[in-house]
């Protein structure tokens, strides 16, 4: 479901990232439920999350470009001195 980008535009990822209409953006699970207060929602992921379905998540945005790429998340992921 697309919702449009009005006076109450949102972002939303597995983090999510929502901003209201007062310019406040919040961080979400994509595991949340989506709620009628969340404004936009954005994606910010290379990777679909698993065992969510595009309905059920309500994104409005997926936005994977600005996501970490591959090789900086599994260097993240593998590297215990983070």
């Amino acid at each position: 479901m697309r919702r449009s980008m009005g006076s109450d535009s949102g972002m939303t990822t597995r983090g999510l990232f929502m901003a209201t209409a007062t310019n406040t953006i919040r961080i979400k699970r994509i595991y949340e439920e989506p709620k009628k207060d969340d404004g936009f929602r954005v994606l910010i992921d290379r990777l679909w999350p698993r065992g969510i379905s595009k309905e059920k998540a309500q994104i409005d945005l997926w936005f994977k470009e600005i996501a970490p790429s591959s090789e900086l998340r599994k260097r993240y992921h593998h590297d215990d001195e983070k």
